[in-house]
């Protein structure tokens, strides 16, 4: 087989370093480059310059090519994309959501270039979300691979037509270098004044419909009915913001329930943290879980998408059925009164990052879909 170096686009439409984007550039950074070349594409407004995401990116030291995208479907778009292909000699498309599948699977087509689908879920909350998945869902059908993040989403893209011979699970991953062990600090602690004798509860992520945040708050609330020395962290940002908050009022959780916004320094998060619930309705398989493990941290999680594959109950975390409060509650209850337990299951979920979820052993099988892509076989 040539030596010569193959080239991938990846594209997705956010401007947010979310888990999906680290398992980007976590990839470009483990990827053999003297084998592979990877250019980011990433979704803009028309006359909008700033992009997070891709700003993270080339710090990270991606070559990165903003795409002008409007509305659902923006014609002129694909032909930006089949330019970009050419211009990098493109040879491998893969796309990282349904809004870059509904440009790139054409785009591909232009260029001559094989595409390749990446799911990380759908997220189906307004009829908008739910047209684009029932199109996301007829495109996929189009790729010449599609990556999984769980057997779960496998099982449901057969059930949609696809052949598995397909598809490719990759777990989510983690770059472990990333993550030190068994972190504590004060600084969050001291930054929104939590005791140094406080527990801490929290869920991290997009405030939206899917992430069961009202199942979080009530939770909260039935907790701190009996516990005076909990606090609870809601670490993110979206739409649900406002009415999360008004619910934090109406049940005088004010001084309980702290909303952080969008944080960065996700690390700092763990290290204050105590115990990390997972409250969704639906996922892929989220990388918070991941990071949580990583940190040595112990988490209660819904049994959705890819997470009863990680999370095996009652060894590193606890499972409950999404909805399920009065079982959050009481799995939450006792890892904040059993400290060896919760320090028990943050070690065996470390033991399960470092054993099963390494982000170079994930990039390794990566690499081998790129070269069979690249040769001609799916």
């Amino acid at each position: 087989m040539s030596r010569e170096t193959i080239k991938i686009l990846y594209f997705r439409d956010t401007d947010k370093l979310c888990g999906p984007g680290k398992t980007i550039i976590n990839t470009f950074r483990t990827i053999d480059k003297g084998r592979f070349s990877i250019v980011l594409s990433s979704g803009v407004a028309d006359g909008r310059t700033q992009n997070p995401f891709l700003e993270h990116a080339k710090e990270a030291g991606m070559i990165v090519e903003p795409v002008i995208m409007k509305g659902f479907f923006d014609i002129r778009a694909i032909f930006r994309l089949a330019a970009i292909m050419r211009k990098h000699r493109i040879q491998i498309l893969q796309t990282h959501d349904p809004q870059t599948r509904r440009i790139g699977v054409f785009a591909a087509w232009l260029a001559g270039v094989p595409h390749i689908a990446s799911l990380h879920g759908w997220i189906q909350n307004r009829f908008k979300q739910k047209l684009g998945v029932r199109l996301d869902q007829f495109l996929i059908r189009f790729s010449r691979g599609v990556i999984v993040m769980s057997e779960t989403m496998k099982k449901q893209v057969v059930s949609m037509g696809v052949p598995g011979s397909k598809i490719v699970v990759l777990h989510n991953a983690i770059l472990l270098e990333d993550y030190p062990t068994m972190t504590f600090t004060q600084k969050v602690r001291e930054e929104y004044g939590i005791g140094k004798d406080e527990k801490v509860v929290a869920i991290i992520g997009r405030l939206s419909a899917e992430k069961g945040l009202d199942v979080f708050i009530e939770m909260a609330s039935r907790i701190s009915r009996d516990y005076q020395k909990v606090k609870f962290l809601i670490v993110g940002d979206g739409p649900l913001l406002s009415e999360c908050m008004r619910k934090v009022a109406d049940l005088e959780l004010q001084g309980r329930v702290i909303f952080t916004g969008h944080r960065n320094d996700i690390n700092d998060i763990y290290g204050a943290i105590d115990v990390l619930a997972i409250t969704s309705f639906t996922e892929g398989l989220p990388n918070v879980l991941l990071e949580a493990f990583a940190n040595g941290k112990p988490v209660v999680a819904t049994k959705v998408g890819g997470i009863p594959e990680i999370v095996s109950h009652g060894t590193n975390g606890f499972l409950v059925e999404p909805g399920g409060i009065g079982e959050l509650v009481h799995h939450v209850v006792r890892l904040l009164d059993n400290k060896n337990l919760a320090v028990e299951m943050g070690q065996n979920g470390r033991k399960t990052v470092e054993e099963r979820l390494n982000f170079w052993d994930r990039t390794s099988k990566l690499e081998k879909v790129y070269e069979s892509i690249a040769m001609g076989r799916s």
